[in-house]
């Protein structure tokens, strides 16, 4: 399990749930009691006023974040249920020692997350490329044709144009290359080749969109000993429905 971190999300929410709470839904209860007696539209003109100002302020925080705001690994699962614990602490427990006890399920929780693989390439099934860039934000690259969904968290970032292909990109990790085919031994100072036909020459680090697609994407981490690289989305068991290739 891992979980992506919105930019300016949490600054977003407080100011819309004041709204929500006072505005939107005190009005659709009004539409709801007036609509017999012929003035629905009263309390649903309110209601739509409202909603515009939630998405006002919705549009005014995204464009305030930085376009390129993103953690450098996702929270894994792990993470999130300690941070879980820690708020379930703070609010429950009495005296002075509940701050300790919260820090004792924050710092691991943090710890976790730091130390969790840092994502340095994606390419999602509609074809777009997601690279980790070496100032460590992400750029998004059009590269292949797909039918698929971008990730939601990457969702704003603007298109970067790669030029001519093969394009050489520099990553923390090393030398990304994003090449139409050829000769995959052109580029042998890269840790990972994306390609969009056969490619001729014997290069493990080399991966196909045929085969990509397929898959329904790639995801590369930086872990200790390089580049961690998984096609397709891992399928794990759940009680109510068995994994399926």
């Amino acid at each position: 399990m891992w979980l992506g971190l919105a930019g300016l999300s949490l600054i977003a929410n407080l100011l819309a749930m004041p709204v929500i709470s006072f505005v939107s839904a005190p009005s659709a209860a009004l539409a709801l009691l007036l609509t017999p007696f012929g003035m629905g539209d009263v309390g649903l003109r309110l209601f739509g006023y409202s909603l515009e100002l939630v998405l006002a302020i919705a549009h005014w925080c995204v464009e305030l974040a930085p376009a390129k705001l993103s953690t450098s690994s996702a929270m894994p699962g792990s993470s999130l249920a300690l941070f879980a614990l820690a708020l379930a602490l703070v609010t429950t427990a009495r005296g002075a020692g509940r701050i300790l006890l919260c820090l004792m399920a924050i710092v691991p929780a943090v710890w976790l997350w730091t130390a969790s693989p840092q994502l340095m390439v994606h390419w999602s099934a509609s074809g777009e490329v997601f690279v980790r860039a070496a100032d460590n934000g992400m750029q998004r690259f059009g590269f292949a044709e797909g039918d698929g969904l971008a990730p939601l968290r990457y969702s704003a970032l603007e298109v970067t144009a790669c030029g001519e292909l093969p394009c050489r990109l520099e990553t923390p990790a090393g030398v990304i290359v994003l090449s139409e085919g050829g000769d995959c031994r052109a580029a042998p100072d890269a840790v990972l080749v994306l390609t969009l036909s056969d490619t001729t020459g014997d290069c493990p680090n080399t991966y196909r969109w045929t085969e990509v697609s397929k898959a329904g994407g790639l995801t590369a981490r930086r872990v200790d000993s390089g580049l961690d690289v998984q096609v397709g989305t891992a399928c794990r068991n759940r009680p109510w429905r068995q994994c399926q290739s």
